[in-house]
């Protein structure tokens, strides 16, 4: 099974679903490779571990299960760009743009 398939597609669900998810309930979702094959609760748990490694996961473990979280340097950034008044342009990144709306509402 291909790995870079894999990964991507955990790190977009956990950037679109902030918290933590619970290693089982991500292990039971229907994940599949670039054959369309499914990927089995093993691969998923092995790919998950390898996240971690890299520093794009964070994991937490309560009562010996393994949580799941996007970690900040992982999540996709929105690029925001301005046109300043002497010609020049400042470019800047932010957190997703759901992120930020949630942020601005409180």
């Amino acid at each position: 099974m291909n790995h870079q398939y894999l990964k991507p597609q955990f790190l977009k669900f956990l950037a679109a679903n902030p918290g933590w998810h619970a290693s089982a309930a991500i292990q039971r979702m229907e994940w599949r490779d670039h054959r369309g094959k499914l990927a089995s609760a093993q691969n998923v748990g092995r790919r998950l571990r390898e996240l971690v490694n890299d520093s794009k996961l964070l994991v937490e473990y309560r009562k010996g299960h393994a949580y799941y979280s996007i970690a900040e340097a992982a999540r996709p950034k929105h690029q925001v760009v301005e046109y300043l008044p002497d010609g020049s342009v400042r470019v800047t990144y932010r957190g997703s743009p759901a992120e930020n709306a949630v942020g601005n509402s409180q």
